[in-house]
C-alpha cells in the first residue's frame, strides 16, 4: 500500500499579498515500519508591488511588478522493497544428491535492511515578474535550485572474504542542481500592424555533492575519477592532432593501440596527443574536454505578427552546450561489413592504385577503408565522433489570411481563416550532426538506428458559422 495526506492553505489579500502552505505526509510499503513515512513541507510568498499606492501614483506605466519566493520539500521511494524482513532465497539453484531427484537450494539473504527509506529532495525558488507600458516590455527571471540527498548507494568498506553475503543500499549520495530561468516579452501595434515576440532561456547544472566510494591513491587518481564536489556534465575524450601522413610518422610516434603498438595504423589515421608524455596513449591521456549528452542550456522564440487580414506566426527552438558521440553506422567506415555505409566516407585516404600495394597514397578527410578489425585506434573517443550537437530550428512557420467582415456578411459565415504551415524548416547547427536530428537525444548509442528528420506541410481553412 501506498498512502498519502495532502493538505494546502492559500492567503489572498487585494491581490497584493500572497501566500501558500502545504504538506504531504506520505507512507510506503517498501520500507520498515519505523522509516517508512516521510513529511514533506511547502511553502510560497509574493508581493504584488504594482498594486501599492506609492508605486501606482508615481510609476503609471507599470502594468505589474511581482516578487515572489517558494521552497518545497519532496521525495520519492526507490529501492527493492521489504529489505528489512529477514528470511532466506528459496529456488537457489538445483541439486542432485540421489539418482534421478532433484533438490532446490536455499541461501542466505542479504543483511537485513531496516533503515532504507525515501531520499527527498529541497527545492528553493527565487524570482520576479515585470510587465511595463500595457506589455510593450515583460520579463519573469527565476533562480531555482535542487538538493537531492539519501539517494541509494552500496557502502564501500573492506569486508573479510569470509561475510558470505553483499551489504544492502543505503541512503548515502546527494547532488544539487541550479539554474537559472528567463523569459522576455514585447508586444506593440504601430497602426494596422500588430506583433508580439516572446524568448525564453533556461540554463541548469547539477554537482555531485557525495558518490560513495573508496578512498583515492593517488592525487591523479582523484583528479581523474572524482565524482563527489563535481558537475556531471562533461565528458573525457582523446585530444588529436591531425592525421598521420607517412609510414615513417607511425613508426616513430607513441604506441596508441595498446598490445598491438602501432601496426595496424595507416596513413590517414588519427594521431592522438599523448598528454602525460610516457610514450603510450592510454586512458591517462583521456582529458575532460567535452559537454555531456544532456542539454545545459534550452531555449525558444515565439514570433507573432498580424496586419489588416493577414498574420503569420513562428516557434524557434533550441538546445545547446552538449555533444553527440557516434557509433556503428555513422562512425565505422564499413559498420557490418560495409551495410548502407554513408556516402560522406568516399573522400578518404586510398592508395594511387588499388591494385599496387607499393603506389603513393592520396589524402582524403576521413581514414582509409578498412573492417574495424583491420583498424588501430581509429575509433577512441574523441573530437572526430563526438560533436558539439547545439542547434536552433524552425520548428513550426504558419500563414494565414482571413476574409473581410464585408465578404461574408450576408453567407451566413462569421469567419474564414485560409492558412499553409510547415514543420521542421529549417536547422542550424554543426555541419556533420545536422545531417541527423540534433533534437534528439540519444546518449552515448547514437548508432544510426533511427527514422531520418522529416518536413511536413499543411494547406487548409477554418470556417465558423
Amino acid at each position: 500500500a501506498f498512502i498519502s495526506y495532502v493538505g494546502r492553505f492559500n492567503y489572498d489579500y487585494k491581490g497584493r499579498y500572497l501566500l501558500e502552505l502545504g504538506f504531504r505526509n506520505d507512507g510506503s510499503y517498501r520500507y520498515a515500519p519505523g522509516s517508512r513515512w516521510a513529511f514533506f513541507p511547502m511553502g510560497s510568498i509574493g508581493w504584488r508591488l504594482s498594486e501599492e499606492k506609492f508605486l501606482k501614483e508615481k510609476l503609471g506605466f507599470l502594468d505589474n511588478l511581482k516578487i515572489r519566493a517558494s521552497y518545497g520539500e519532496s521525495g520519492q521511494d526507490a529501492g527493492d522493497p521489504f529489505q528489512y524482513v529477514s528470511g532466506y532465497n528459496l529456488n537457489v539453484g538445483i541439486y542432485e544428491f540421489n539418482d534421478g531427484t532433484t533438490t532446490s537450494g536455499i541461501s542466505a539473504p542479504s543483511i537485513t535492511n531496516t533503515n532504507l527509506t525515501w531520499y527527498k529532495a529541497k527545492l528553493l525558488d527565487i524570482g520576479f515578474d515585470l510587465s511595463i507600458f500595457k506589455g510593450l516590455f515583460s520579463l519573469e527571471f527565476d533562480l531555482y535550485q535542487r538538493k537531492r540527498s539519501g539517494l541509494l548507494a552500496t557502502r564501500v568498506v573492506a569486508l573479510p572474504n569470509t561475510f558470505g553475503s553483499q551489504l544492502p543500499q543505503e541512503n548515502l549520495n546527494s547532488d544539487l542542481t541550479r539554474g537559472i530561468d528567463i523569459t522576455l516579452g514585447h508586444t506593440n501595434k504601430i497602426r494596422n500592424f500588430s506583433y508580439s515576440v516572446k524568448a525564453n532561456m533556461n540554463l541548469a547544472r547539477t554537482r555531485m555533492e557525495h558518490v560513495e566510494r573508496g578512498p583515492f591513491i593517488s592525487s591523479m587518481d582523484r583528479w581523474r575519477n572524482q565524482s563527489s564536489g563535481r558537475w556531471n556534465d562533461f565528458t573525457w575524450g582523446y585530444q588529436t592532432n591531425g592525421q598521420f601522413q607517412t609510414t615513417e610518422e607511425i613508426k616513430y610516434a607513441p604506441v596508441q593501440d595498446g598490445e598491438l603498438g602501432n601496426s595496424k595504423e595507416l596513413p590517414g589515421d588519427y594521431r592522438y596527443v599523448d598528454a602525460n608524455g610516457d610514450g603510450i596513449i592510454d586512458d591517462n591521456d583521456r582529458m575532460p574536454l567535452f559537454w555531456s549528452g544532456t542539454p545545459l542550456i534550452h531555449y525558444g522564440f515565439n514570433l507573432e505578427a498580424s496586419w489588416k487580414n493577414f498574420d503569420i506566426y513562428a516557434l524557434l527552438q533550441g538546445a545547446g552546450m552538449y555533444t553527440v558521440q557516434f557509433s556503428e553506422v555513422y562512425a565505422e567506415v564499413l559498420w557490418s561489413k560495409g551495410a548502407n555505409t554513408p556516402a560522406y566516407f568516399y573522400d578518404r585516404w586510398r592508395k594511387e592504385d588499388p591494385y599496387n600495394p607499393n603506389s603513393k597514397w592520396v589524402a582524403g578527410k576521413w581514414p582509409a577503408t578498412r573492417l574495424i578489425q583491420d583498424t588501430g585506434a581509429m575509433y577512441k573517443e574523441s573530437n572526430i565522433w563526438r560533436r558539439d550537437a547545439s542547434y536552433l530550428r524552425l520548428k513550426t512557420l504558419e500563414l494565414g489570411y482571413t476574409l473581410p467582415d464585408s465578404i461574408l456578411r450576408k453567407s451566413g459565415i462569421s469567419n474564414i481563416r485560409f492558412y499553409i504551415n510547415g514543420y521542421n524548416l529549417l536547422t542550424f547547427c554543426d555541419s556533420f550532426v545536422k545531417a541527423f536530428d540534433p533534437e534528439k537525444v540519444e546518449g552515448s548509442y547514437s548508432a544510426g538506428m533511427n527514422y531520418p528528420l522529416t518536413k511536413s506541410f499543411n494547406i487548409g481553412f477554418t470556417a465558423n458559422f
